[in-house]
């Protein structure tokens, strides 16, 4: 029975190998495994159970014992010093509980020989007692019965009876009492062997079962490793000859999963594949020379497989290379395809197909701008300074060096093979609107000699991708006027840009804080972040920025107030901040930006008044805080001697209007005060400012006084805005003289008398408002009828010629005029 021991618990047999692993034959505990299983300690040993010595020899041997279950049950292994005894038991008349086999045959000798003796003497008495076979009888009876009911004890008992009987007469009861003894002798010896030979066969056959299910079981185990062992190494073969054959991964890391074809070492039985019955629609791929295979699986580990499907951008520029190139080069074969990879040869073919495969992923020829793609060398030089290809600039050995394409008509995507211009140093893309999708990252990982990086004016998507910030050559960075979103990697930039000068982000929808601490690693000069999402703070740490000369933060969502730290800055140019959240004072550091060109902080709440250390900043031109909340007056203006531009509308400025302002800045060119608290009258030093002076805004204030005849001496004046104030007196008739002048605002204010006639016929006027006044006169049919437009607004009785070419004409009184 293979699936149960002797003792009749289950067979488990357990086979552990070192590196192998557990082959179990059955789901078996480890604690029903037998004694008779027990090898030098191999398995769990289970004390044998004890035998009581003073059982009789028929309760010793029962007919149960025949059963083939029960002829096992607890024999203890031979090999045991202590084999046939009980641990604290067994047989109790030996001293210590312990027997031998030496006493035991000792005992058996004397017993055989008393008996002999014993039956000798009593052979001369057989005659005398007839009844003594009726004894035998019933002693060879019981002996017929011992031996049905234990062949284990009969074999040695017929041994022994043969050997002492020596015949038909002897002694009975010495006869019996030698079975007796023997059968004692036996059972001392059952639990160790009673019938050798069935025993012995037994034994026999459950250790060849044992083996051969260990023989079977370390032969699946090595049938299993040689298997594992055979596909592990026909995996790393397939992978050296992908290697071999340029499966490589592509620009972006890609690693091409098309199945390559394999050539097999013995012919196929049948053909791989069998024949169309009808034509297939489309063609099937022509024969391939050796040329186009070689060329074919560089450009497929090129592209990352990409070169492979049909119609994509890569294969057409692959077809064209094989096809249609007027250059036809071939890729030299070697046994080394790393050093034919990496001839001039090999780079020529890369430069060619990277500048093909932005031909038909960018539609380079389509807008009918660029011209002469795809035709002739792409370095051979036409002109003075041009080359074949439009946009294209190359070295003396023939490598790309520059690729500008401004305002070329592009449309689609800049592809990944566009990175494979490894010796380029300049790449302009801008201001195609049509030109669509993400900024490839490969452009980080291999144009590693690049200066200038100029994407703008395009639609680009996506992110920044941050292996742009790790080309460290890199001076000018230009992603500006695209549709890019999320975060700017500051660490990045500052751990990789040791050389950027220039960063132009604005106009896009970038997010997030603005690490000035991790910009000042950098030697950056030119900072613009306009018109975008970043937010947060400014701190301190901008003013560790020593070498920053432009600085445009505006149209972003900055909170908080002007940091002290600003002041910092001695290199710095001009600084934008218009369009924030930033509240509190200026800070009085503004004084010590000496070279300071451009401040403009409009469109905050900012407040408070100018600081009087700004008369320290001579070299400002451009000065604007229009829209905030300040206060004070304007009398610091005139020691900024340079300034050329003034925007400080919609504030709360107070006090009036000092003449020296005006003679104090001789290259001002614009002055804007609307919308102010200023008082007082238009100073009549406005005439000194005649030579540059094309915009004088002062509506919106609470001015008096006449308009004074010295604004006819601004001979370069383009707007006049002298609305919504308290003016009185008539219009100067000198205004006709100025000649530029193409707006002209007095309504609501208390003018009077008639317009004069030459100013409604100046060549340039377009805007003329007089109404909510007390004029007369000034519009005839003439103006009526000029070719050039002209929007004015005045009552109807200021109107000479009535109101023929009015839109509208309605009365003061009219509220809905």
């Amino acid at each position: 029975n293979l699936n149960n021991g002797g003792d009749g618990s289950p067979l488990y047999d357990d086979v552990e190998e070192e590196g192998a692993g557990n082959i179990h034959m059955g789901e078996q505990s480890p604690l029903a495994i037998d004694d008779h299983f027990d090898h030098e300690g191999s398995s769990p040993q289970r004390a044998p159970a004890q035998r009581s010595s003073h059982l009789s020899s028929s309760q010793r041997v029962s007919p149960s014992r025949s059963s083939p279950q029960k002829s096992s049950l607890n024999r203890p292994s031979p090999n045991r010093s202590n084999a046939g005894g009980n641990q604290g038991g067994g047989s109790g008349d030996r001293p210590g509980g312990k027997s031998t086999y030496a006493d035991d045959l000792l005992s058996f000798t004397e017993s055989v020989t008393s008996s002999v003796a014993a039956s000798n003497q009593a052979s001369n008495r057989a005659s005398n007692h007839p009844n003594h076979h009726g004894q035998h009888n019933h002693n060879g009876q019981r002996y017929n019965q011992l031996e049905q009911g234990g062949n284990n004890i009969a074999t040695v008992g017929v041994q022994v009876g043969a050997s002492v009987s020596g015949g038909s007469s002897y002694d009975h009861y010495g006869e019996v009492r030698v079975r007796h003894r023997a059968n004692d002798f036996c059972e001392r010896f059952t639990s160790l062997k009673c019938n050798p030979r069935q025993n012995s066969k037994s034994s026999l056959d459950k250790t060849k079962k044992r083996y051969l299910w260990i023989t079977i079981a370390v032969c699946a185990a090595c049938i299993i490793a040689a298997g594992v062992t055979i596909y592990y190494l026909g995996d790393m073969q397939d992978k050296e000859k992908e290697k071999e054959k340029g499966s490589s991964p592509g620009l972006d890391g890609r690693v091409d999963e098309t199945v390559q074809p394999t050539i097999s070492l013995v012919p196929s039985l049948k053909p791989s594949v069998s024949p169309t019955e009808f034509p297939t629609e489309i063609p099937t791929v022509r024969p391939t020379s050796e040329r186009e295979r070689l060329i074919g699986e560089f450009l497929h580990s090129l592209s990352g497989g990409d070169s492979s499907k049909v119609d994509a951008p890569q294969y057409r520029a692959k077809m064209w290379l094989l096809h249609e190139d007027v250059l036809e080069l071939h890729l030299p074969y070697s046994d080394n395809q790393d050093s034919s990879w990496e001839s001039e040869v090999a780079y020529r073919i890369k430069q060619r197909f990277a500048l093909a495969t932005c031909y038909y992923s960018m539609g380079v020829g389509d807008g009918g701008v660029v011209k002469g793609w795809l035709h002739d060398e792409e370095c051979r030089e036409v002109g003075d300074y041009g080359t074949a290809w439009d946009g294209v600039g190359c070295t003396d050995d023939g490598r790309v060096r520059a690729l500008a394409l401004d305002g070329a008509n592009l449309h689609g995507t800049i592809p990944n093979e566009l990175s494979l211009l490894t010796s380029i140093e300049n790449l302009i893309i801008k201001n195609n609107p049509g030109l669509l999708g993400k900024i490839p990252h490969t452009l980080g990982l291999h144009m590693t000699q690049i200066r200038q990086l100029g994407l703008y004016g395009n639609t680009l998507t996506g992110t920044v991708p941050k292996n742009i910030f790790r080309l460290s050559n890199l001076v000018y960075l230009n992603l500006s006027d695209n549709t890019l979103m999320g975060t700017i990697n500051w660490e990045e930039l500052s751990h990789h840009q040791k050389n950027l000068r220039r960063v132009m982000l604005q106009n896009n929808f970038l997010e997030g804080s603005i690490d000035f601490h991790l910009l000042a690693k950098t030697s950056v000069s030119l900072l613009a972040l306009s018109n975008n999402l970043f937010g947060g703070y400014m701190d301190d740490t901008v003013g560790q920025l020593t070498s920053l000369e432009y600085l445009y933060l505006d149209g972003n969502k900055l909170v908080g107030s002007i940091p002290d730290g600003i002041g910092q800055l001695g290199k710095l140019r001009a600084l934008n901040l218009d369009d924030n959240e930033l509240y509190g004072t200026l800070p009085h550091t503004l004084g010590e930006l000496t070279s300071l060109e451009y401040l403009s902080a409009k469109s905050n709440v900012i407040s408070g008044g100018l600081p009087a250390s700004m008369k320290l900043m001579t070299g400002l031109k451009t000065l604007n805080l229009a829209s905030n909340a300040l206060s004070g007056h304007l009398k610091h203006l005139s020691d900024m001697s340079s300034l050329e531009n003034v925007h400080l509308y919609q504030n709360s400025f107070t006090g009036s209007i000092d003449g020296s302002i005006l003679t104090a800045l001789p290259n001002l060119e614009v002055l804007f005060l609307s919308s102010n608290l200023l008082t007082g009258g238009i100073p009549s030093e406005v005439a000194s400012a005649q030579k540059k002076l094309r915009g004088l805004y002062l509506s919106d204030n609470s001015l008096s006084g006449k308009i004074p005849e010295e604004v006819c001496a601004l001979y370069k004046l383009e707007d006049l805005f002298l609305d919504a104030n308290a003016l009185e007196g008539t219009l100067p008739s000198c205004l006709g003289n100025l000649s530029g002048l193409k707006r002209f605002h007095a309504f609501k204010n208390q003018l009077s008398g008639f317009v004069p006639g030459g100013l409604m016929n100046l060549p340039d006027l377009i805007e003329f408002g007089i109404e909510e006044n007390d004029l007369r006169g000034g519009m005839d049919q003439e103006t009526c009828s000029r070719e050039k437009g002209l929007s004015i607004w005045a009552d109807c009785n200021e109107l000479d010629g009535g109101c023929e070419c009015c839109e509208r004409c309605c009365s003061d009184q009219d509220k809905n005029c």
